[in-house]
C-alpha cells in the first residue's frame, strides 16, 4: 500500500483474532481494523485518514462500517460478501442487512462499498446505475442483486462508469 500510495483497502481470510467487536492493529503507517467476525475480514487505512474516523461499527459477521469526519463525511462499508455458489438464503440474509446497513447512513455522506463478489456485465436495461463500460461479458447472480441494491439506494457502481483499460476495471 505504500508503495502505490494506497489509503484503504479491504482485506479478506486474514489469520488475526479477536474477542472484542472492533479491534485496531496500528503499523508501519496504517491501522487494520477487523471485529469478532467469523468470516475473518477488515478494512486497512493509512494513518492520515484513519486520525479521522469517526465511528467503526461492526453489523454482521459479513459487515463492518467506518465513518470517515471529512466535507462530506464517507461511511466505508466494508464486506465479506457470499460467493456466487452460497444458498439463496444466506445471500437474502447478507444483502437485506446490507440494505438495512445502508439506510442507516445519513442521506448526506458519501458511501462507498467494498467487496461485494459480483460481476457486472453490459445492461442497456441499468445504464444509470451501471454505466456503460463494465469488466465482464455478464452479469452474474451477486451482480442483479448489487444493481438491484444500488438501484434501491439511488447509488451508482462507479468503476463501470467510465472507459478504462480492462486492467483497471477488475477489483
Amino acid at each position: 500500500c505504500k508503495t502505490f500510495n494506497i489509503d484503504i483497502v479491504a482485506i479478506q481470510e486474514h489469520r488475526w483474532q479477536t474477542n472484542e467487536e472492533t479491534t485496531t492493529l496500528s503499523s508501519n503507517g496504517y491501522q487494520f481494523i477487523y471485529s469478532i467476525a467469523t468470516e475473518r475480514f477488515g478494512i486497512l487505512i493509512s494513518n492520515k485518514i484513519a486520525k479521522n474516523i469517526l465511528q467503526v461499527k461492526s453489523i454482521s459477521n459479513r459487515i463492518l462500517v467506518v465513518t470517515i469526519n471529512c466535507n462530506p463525511k464517507i461511511t466505508i462499508v466494508c464486506t465479506y460478501a457470499p460467493t456466487e455458489e452460497a444458498s439463496t438464503a444466506n445471500k437474502d440474509t447478507f444483502y437485506n442487512n446490507l440494505n438495512d446497513c445502508i439506510r442507516e447512513v445519513p442521506l448526506h455522506n458519501f458511501v462507498v462499498l467494498i467487496d461485494l463478489n459480483a460481476r457486472i456485465g453490459p445492461s442497456n436495461a441499468h445504464v444509470k446505475t451501471i454505466g456503460r463500460h463494465p469488466y465482464h461479458k455478464e452479469t452474474n447472480d451477486n451482480g442483479s442483486r448489487l444493481i438491484e441494491l444500488c438501484e434501491a439506494n439511488n447509488m451508482c457502481i462507479a468503476t463501470t462508469r467510465k472507459p478504462h483499460p480492462d486492467r483497471r476495471k477488475w477489483s
